[in-house]
């Protein structure tokens, strides 16, 4: 089975199922789901029933994979008729079995049929049987329908409308809709599908080596065994301790499990190891043999890794360099490295290493325990009030009575006597009617009446057993429920040790719980869709509706990229108090902008490319050429190590332009996926500071420069009396000159309009001068515009579609400045009206020159070198990062990184240079911004307060968006073993508080939620002003012809947010969720005397 489904054969695959049932070999769920995937993934939906029909004739129980792989093939059919013929076969052959499907399954199928015309009653004729044969209703997924209904449905009005069409064309561009739409669907199922193929293929590939237990899935389940095993090896270890029964000279203690010459070798290695490679080879011996393996086998694995790992150990302390050579993955090799180097090495013996082998797998067979969690209610909150409520709106919503489905005289009784079989249970059944007076009685048996509700029947239940077992909605819709489904909440052993017959014999085999493979697949099926690399859509993506429903039509995609359960469940109670709606709105809007390729600029990076690269930011395709070794080698030392680092340079250089190619190609693979395409769309989520981003990663507006000047709005509009200026404006920008006035850059661009007119008609066979400027791609895009405008004959009525850009002066100080009503910096950020533009890093750069001339009059060495030779480049990302919590090692890379190319240093120089500057550099920022100082370390103790207190960070901005600052200690462990480092890691929310980090981190976040929520007060006022409206955090686009609107919408929206006073708000939800600290919370820092409203007058507040 295993090679027919790496090879995809599916016909070999039913042939063993075949040749399985000729010999009597019981078929697992399994099995029949991996054939089942197979035929769904090749899209033949009727060898995919018959499947299921064969499944259900030999009484195998179907799972949710199978009847999700059922819908699929129905789904790829793309035949109506097919999925309402799974919900036929779903009631005629497992009514009874209720089966916990992916919400992603129903709402492709839904979306999938969605279209402006009669089948939307089809539709919902299938939504309603799924219904009514009690699959789990999902409100939100007729929410989901419905709004996608309505924008495709608005889409067919306006097109209709433009163009003044008659019924035909607006059924043809029906028509037309539907086709975007299937193949936006075959996009992302194209995507899902390669990923889930890639990294099936990795872990069947790893798997078969033998190293399933290395990945991630895995590596979790071994976190829960790691700490109990490693504790009871401790503890056995120091029972059998040699050294002390020696020195007592007593004989071995009555609880001692292993022999002295076991306890002698397990003493040279510490528990946490052995714990590590008990784990990790019966884990991979399991996913190798999912039915089971045998002891012995087991025990000899782990007996003979244990052996390596001391020898291991022994050799590294006696040849260290010979050590770590012998890293091998296979065990054989190593072993026979080591009896070459250290032939005196005492060799273990088969008896030993078995002994030791099952000594500790049986110790793992009495630690490794699984909970398995009860089956609840359909819900999307596994909280129980959570549940309740849940299934309150679902009934009302359905308005299932179940009265008449249950016994009238007999009420359900929770039957607490132990099971027959070992698996522990808990099961309801109809009392007689003896016993039904005596339960009456009892709080924990609580009657059911005739006209009882779905909801009175859950709620009765609940009250019954707080704590115990939970009942699904399909059982509960029944009135009958059977005990198999109830599972208990006990721990259970994750191994077992069974007995089969081998022919005459008993063999022992070492078998794992299904629940324990489950929860590995789970685990890979999740990360197998998280590999996805979605792609840009064709139509406008789904309306955000709740944190995990939106974007894309079939893809799974959250609202925001969150790092630990606690941000989750605020983001759903803001959810459920309707305190997101406005948010959702903007990043509808956001993903809403049609975009579309820049034909001309792909065609010419086509062309650098294919002509060897080595333009703007295309890399060479050749690799740099190493330089020789000195003719002198054996004689100088120092010749030697300068080529040594020479020739390390050029290999670093030589990866990172491997990796800026693979960076370029897929670019390009995406921009010619899309390049004739009207328009395509850019589904936005959040990271957890609010932060907005586009999920497709390769290709967007907030990429590198090529990407940025690959993309243009697909709508056009006329560029009108002042889009020209606007124009040259920005390609001035682009070319570096943005620290000058308005008619400076005009003035720029028209002295350089013979270069302009150059580069659009020449753009690789010409002087080349765009390639030449600090934004080459979105410079020649530029030239292109100016020139097809001024071609036009009238640029006034000329379409424009490039965006033109406004960018914040180094946004985080303009909000500090704002939040501390500091004049001073607030003129320095371009917060006040004046002539010309301020520039802060020049204002920086100036305080570095002072202190570094003092320096070097004082006769510094270093001081001489630098003095007179730093630029803006030098000091500009520490500036800029500074108001983010970079740190002085961060500053200091910044830095070196600017000076590793200039002649004036040496390489042993470089670090004290960045050092020394990377020092100045702070000291001449807190001499320019102290109002930011101020405020920052006032964010800096609030935050070290609550972390000391054992709370993280946490505060809801002011479009109620909640964040919580994810900062915990690291539940990290490395653990070297012969094979590997093995990282015991656990991230929850269950760590403690990192005080330092959530300190540090909290004022560059705050300001972060600050600049996010800026850009969403604009977003919202340009969409309401019908202005087209794209973002790069700080750096806000529009079309040329709607420059002053957005400066106008960008400083009321400023206005509008420090109106609101930022900081007393928070201080305020600080005390109000932390009242025992109110008292220990500083008081706000006094604030200076600007007036907000003085940012309305600015020109270069945004420019």
């Amino acid at each position: 089975m295993s090679a027919h489904t790496l090879a995809k054969n599916t016909q070999g695959a039913t042939q063993v199922v075949a040749e399985m049932h000729r010999k009597g070999i019981p078929v697992s769920q399994s099995v029949y789901n991996n054939v089942l995937s197979m035929w769904a993934r090749k899209g033949d939906f009727h060898q995919a029933v018959e499947t299921f029909r064969d499944m259900r004739r030999r009484n195998v129980a179907p799972s949710g994979a199978a009847v999700t792989a059922l819908i699929d093939s129905a789904i790829r059919t793309r035949q109506l008729e097919n999925l309402q013929s799974v919900v036929g076969l779903y009631t005629n052959e497992c009514s009874l079995h209720p089966v916990a499907l992916k919400r992603s399954q129903y709402s492709g199928a839904i979306v999938n049929y969605s279209t402006p015309s009669a089948e939307i009653i089809r539709q919902r004729k299938v939504v309603d049987d799924m219904w009514c044969v009690k699959l789990p209703p999902l409100l939100s997924l007729v929410q989901d329908s419905s709004a996608q209904q309505a924008a495709t449905a608005t889409d067919a009005t306006d097109a209709a409308s433009a163009t003044g069409s008659s019924g035909g064309s607006n059924v043809a561009e029906s028509e037309r809709l539907r086709s975007l739409q299937d193949r936006q669907l075959a996009l992302e199922t194209r995507a899902l599908d390669q990923a889930v193929a890639e990294y099936s293929q990795l872990l069947a590939c790893v798997t078969l080596l033998g190293r399933g237990a290395e990945f991630r899935p895995a590596q979790v389940v071994l976190l829960a065994w790691f700490n109990p095993l490693t504790e009871r090896i401790t503890k056995e270890l120091a029972i059998a301790n040699p050294t002390r029964q020696i020195k007592a000279g007593a004989p071995p203690p009555a609880n001692q499990t292993m022999s002295p010459e076991a306890a002698a070798e397990l003493q040279r290695l510490p528990a946490d190891k052995l714990s590590v490679i008990t784990i990790h080879e019966a884990l991979s011996l399991i996913l190798c043999n999912p039915a089971g393996v045998r002891f012995s086998t087991a025990a000899m694995n782990i007996g003979r890794a244990v052996s390596a790992e001391m020898q291991y150990s022994e050799l590294k302390k006696r040849k260290l360099g010979v050590a770590a050579r012998l890293e091998h993955p296979s065990l054989s090799a190593t072993q026979q490295s080591f009896r070459r180097e250290l032939p005196e090495l005492k060799e273990w013996s088969s008896e030993l290493q078995a002994e030791v082998g099952g000594l500790l797998l049986g110790l793992l067979l009495d630690t490794a325990t699984i909970t398995i969690r009860p089956l609840k209610f359909y819900g999307r909150n596994d909280t129980l009030e959570g549940n309740r409520d849940f299934m309150r709106r679902e009934s009302e919503l359905l308005n299932v009575s179940i009265g008449t489905k249950l016994s009238t005289s007999q009420p359900l009784v929770l039957d607490d006597s132990k099971p027959s079989s070992s698996t522990r249970s808990t099961a309801v059944t109809p009392p007689s009617s003896s016993s039904s007076s005596s339960s009456s009685s009892s709080p924990s048996t609580p009657p059911v009446s005739k006209d009882s509700s779905i909801l009175a029947l859950l709620d009765d239940l609940i009250a019954a057993h707080e704590d115990g077992p939970r009942l699904s909605l399909v059982e509960a819709q029944e009135g009958t429920v059977r005990s198999e489904y109830f599972e208990s909440v006990e721990p259970q052993p994750a191994f077992m040790h069974t007995y089969r017959m081998e022919g005459e014999h008993h063999a022992g085999f070492l078998e794992c719980h299904k629940h324990v493979l489950e929860m590995i697949s789970h685990g890979h099926m999740v990360r197998e869709v998280l590999q996805a690399r979605l792609l840009p859509m064709v139509i406008r993506p789904r309306p955000w509706l709740s944190p995990s429903v939106g974007g894309y039509l079939r893809a799974e995609v959250a609202l925001m990229r969150t790092r630990g359960p606690l941000q989750r469940e605020l983001l759903e109670k803001s959810h459920e108090a309707k305190r997101l709606t406005r948010l959702y709105s903007v990043l509808d809007k956001l993903g809403a902008v049609p975009w579309r390729v820049n034909e001309r600029i792909y065609s010419v990076v086509r062309a650098a490319w294919d002509a060897g690269g080595g333009l703007g930011e295309i890399p060479t395709r050749s690799e740099l050429p190493y330089p020789p070794p000195p003719q002198d080698f054996g004689g100088s030392p120092d010749e030697r190590r300068r080529w040594r680092r020479e020739r390390l340079k050029i290999k670093q250089k030589n990866a990172e332009l491997h990796s800026l190619r693979c960076s370029l190609l897929l670019k390009l693979e995406v921009a010619r996926e899309f390049l004739h395409d009207e328009a395509v769309y850019f589904p936005h989520n959040l990271d957890f500071r609010g932060r907005c981003y586009p999920v497709p990663p390769h290709l967007n507006h907030m990429g590198s420069d090529l990407s940025r000047g690959l993309l243009q709005f697909a709508e056009a509009k006329p560029l009108g009396p002042n889009g020209l200026r606007m124009l040259k404006v920005h390609l001035a920008n682009l070319c570096g000159h943005n620290k000058i006035n308005f008619d400076e850059r005009v003035a720029f661009t028209d002295a350089h309009m013979e270069q302009v007119l150059e580069s659009a008609a020449h753009p690789l066979d010409g002087s080349r001068w765009w390639a030449e400027q600090e934004n080459p791609w979105q410079a020649l895009a530029a030239c292109n515009e100016i020139a097809a405008a001024l071609a036009s004959g009238d640029p006034e009525r000329f379409e424009s579609r490039l965006p033109v850009h406004v960018d914040g002066s180094c946004n985080g100080l303009q909000h500090y400045a704002a939040l501390g009503g500091d004049v001073d910096g607030a003129r320095s950020v371009n917060l006040l009206p004046l002539e010309r533009p301020q520039d802060v890093y020049s204002g920086v750069l100036e305080l570095v020159n002072q202190a570094v001339n003092a320096d070097a009059a004082a006769g510094m060495p270093l001081a001489l070198k630098l003095a007179g030779k730093l630029t803006r480049k030098t000091i500009k990302q520490t500036v800029m990062t500074s108001v983010y919590g970079v740190t002085f090692v961060g500053a200091r890379a910044q830095i070196a990184s600017q000076l590793k190319d200039v002649t004036f240093l040496e390489d042993e120089e470089l670090f004290a240079a960045s050092s020394y500057l990377a020092h100045k550099t702070f000291e001449s920022m807190q001499q320019m911004f102290t109002g930011a100082k101020n405020i920052m370390k006032w964010l800096s103790e609030c935050a070290r307060i609550i972390g000391a207190a054992g709370q993280p960070m946490s505060w809801t901005t002011p479009i109620g968006l909640p964040i919580v600052q994810p900062y915990r200690q690291p539940g990290k462990r490395q653990i070297k073993t012969l094979l590997q480092w093995v990282v015991i890691s656990d991230s929850n929310d269950t760590l403690p508080i990192n005080v330092r980090k959530q300190s540090s981190a909290f004022p560059p976040n705050y300001v972060h939620s600050l600049d996010s929520t800026h850009m969403f007060y604009t977003a919202e006022r340009c969409n309401n002003a019908g202005i087209t409206f794209a973002a790069v955090h700080d750096s806000y686009w529009t079309h040329a012809c709607h420059i002053p609107q957005l400066n106008d919408a960008l400083r009321h929206a400023f206005v509008e947010l420090h109106k609101s006073g930022l900081l007393e708000m928070l201080r305020q939800e600080i005390v109000n969720n932390h009242p025992d600290l109110a008292e220990a919370i500083p008081p706000l820092p006094q604030r200076g005397p600007l007036e907000i409203e003085s940012v309305l007058q600015s020109k270069y507040f945004f420019h």
